[in-house]
């Protein structure tokens, strides 16, 4: 008899959508293996004419109705799974109403949300975003460490991110790691393995709406791009991404051989063309499905140690790390004055992603994970008063 299981999502995911779109569908489809899967989108329960759902003071739990909380608890109860996976804080609310009602859950976390919060606040606002941002800091920290808390068990993306969870949970936990996949048309497309163009064309690659993203392309536009045509005129950039700000844009615009392709259909010409890949994040979550994409084509990259967290890469093997603007400068001019260089980077590279980011890797991973769950019964949700945060935090 096959397994009941129910997926919760905060929407039904886009497998060319964002990263959170692609690590559900991968998700789902390794639950799908060991078990009948039922996905509940949080969105197809709000009341009619709620588009946007506003944050809660944390900003990292959604502030969903209580009608939708009721609704998704009573689907999900209706349904009697044998397993239940929530998908990240942002549905702290489900969690704690199906903590309420006994119901336990597994969680996955896309990202660490609390700590990534603080990373991006401090980039904007630097020394001052304590001061300015405390309260909020504590807020999302104890949501996320009660959703923690309350789970039978956790996967996510990365060991270091599984080391962020027990801290914030403050005891033991069970944590899994379920790598971020391969993009799937990084699978579908066999490219070669690269060599350097006839060109020197740098690739930036990330959702440009995003706060990190944004920070790492400006930086490569204003600083270290302008240094890497010094030595190498004939140098070109192409950044990448989905929804660019208008300052982007125009900085990009502004910037002698630069070019912003906004909303790019197919990212695979852009690949194929580039020289290396540049990814100079200094904040992020999680793992960057700019390195995997880069790795999996066979780009040889040039990133920091943010940029490759949690995907196990090694330095001079696998990418050339950089942290200050020199070091990219001088990496990525080695990249594309060495074929040679360029050609085990990206063959490394390559071959690594594809051994541990796949398709088969990511359902090994979610069987490794929770089979056991599966296998076992008469699973009972953690305490109530021990998992749930404090009372102005809750749903009210």
């Amino acid at each position: 008899m096959s397994h009941k299981i129910v997926h919760i999502v905060p929407t039904r995911p886009d497998p060319q959508g964002t990263g959170a779109d692609l690590r559900n569908t991968a998700l789902h489809q390794g639950l799908a293996a060991l078990g009948d899967v039922v996905l509940v989108a949080v969105d197809d329960f709000l009341p009619q004419g709620s588009a946007i759902v506003p944050c809660k003071r944390s900003v990292i739990e959604a502030d969903l109705p209580a009608c939708t909380v009721k609704s998704v608890v009573a689907q999900v109860q209706a349904l009697a799974p044998a397993l239940i996976v929530l998908e990240g804080v942002a549905l702290a609310d489900i969690a704690y109403g199906l903590m309420a009602v006994g119901q336990g859950y597994v969680l996955d976390m896309h990202n660490v949300e609390s700590d990534l919060r603080r990373q991006m606040d401090r980039a904007k606002r630097g020394r001052w975003a304590p001061i300015r941002y405390r309260r909020r800091w504590q807020d999302a920290s104890r949501a996320e460490a009660a959703v923690i808390r309350g789970a039978l068990r956790v996967i996510g993306c990365s060991d270091q991110d599984g080391q962020r969870a027990m801290a914030l949970a403050g005891r033991d936990i069970v944590f899994h790691v379920v790598p971020n996949p391969v993009p799937g048309w990084c699978q579908d497309r066999v490219l070669p393995v690269m060599t350097a163009p006839a060109q020197n064309r740098i690739l930036f690659v990330g959702h440009l709406g995003y706060a990190p993203n944004i920070i790492a392309a400006k930086r490569l536009l204003t600083r270290i791009f302008p240094a890497i045509r010094l030595a190498a005129p004939d140098a070109a950039l192409d950044i990448c991404g989905r929804m660019p700000q208008p300052k982007l844009r125009a900085l990009a615009a502004a910037t002698p051989k630069a070019t912003l392709h906004a909303d790019p259909v197919d990212l695979a010409p852009h690949y194929a063309a580039a020289s290396v890949a540049v990814i100079p994040l200094t904040e992020g979550g999680g793992t960057r499905l700019k390195v995997l994409e880069a790795l999996a084509v066979g780009l040889p990259i040039v990133a920091s140690a943010k940029a490759v967290e949690g995907i196990g890469l090694v330095p001079g093997h696998h990418y050339l790390m950089a942290e200050t603007d020199a070091q990219y400068v001088d990496a990525a001019l080695q990249v594309m004055r060495d074929a040679g260089l360029a050609a085990r980077l990206a063959g490394n590279g390559k071959a690594w992603v594809q051994d541990r980011f796949s398709a088969a890797a990511i359902g090994r991973a979610v069987a490794a994970a929770l089979a056991s769950l599966l296998d076992s019964a008469g699973h009972d949700a953690p305490a109530l008063d021990a998992a749930l945060p404090a009372k102005d935090s809750r749903p009210g």
